[in-house]
């Protein structure tokens, strides 16, 4: 795989976006709602629609991954969660912010199962388990 140096940093930058924009949005509720004049339960969709596509993604994406290449649906994941977040931030109403929110959802779900195909792919197998704690050093400081 060439370009293999960077492959590391690259996906941990991605979950590691990805983790942090969970957060974001759960610390920006409460803005949600003023901003948006949202009710808590679209609130609420607002805040799971993310995690459903991206739980319901996770298997597929996984096979997807194995059958057409791990890289090809990084990217492919990665362009869908800038689509879903370019959307959601100009998203004029609760609706829009929703549906922009499984967009997102569903592109980390695409991307997630990738990471550490990659990795595995991409890592020499005497480097192999520092890199792989370096992912769950990402997870840990992202749900901080």
């Amino acid at each position: 795989m060439s370009g293999h140096r960077l492959v590391l940093p690259v996906v941990l930058s991605a979950t590691f976006v990805q983790l942090l924009n969970v957060t974001v949005a759960q610390v920006a509720a409460p803005s949600i709602q003023a901003g948006l004049d949202a009710s808590s339960g679209a609130v609420q969709l607002v805040l799971a629609g993310y995690t459903l596509t991206y739980a319901c993604l996770l298997i597929p994406a996984a096979r997807l991954g194995d059958r057409y290449g791990y890289r090809r649906l990084f990217v492919a994941g990665t362009v869908v969660f800038t689509a879903g977040s370019v959307a959601g931030a100009c998203a004029p109403d609760t609706a829009s912010l929703i549906a922009a929110r499984l967009v997102q959802g569903a592109g980390s779900g695409l991307v997630a199962p990738q990471v550490l195909s990659l990795i595995r792919a991409a890592t020499p197998a005497t480097r192999r388990p520092r890199a792989l704690g370096s992912v769950v050093k990402v997870l840990v400081t992202a749900t901080r």
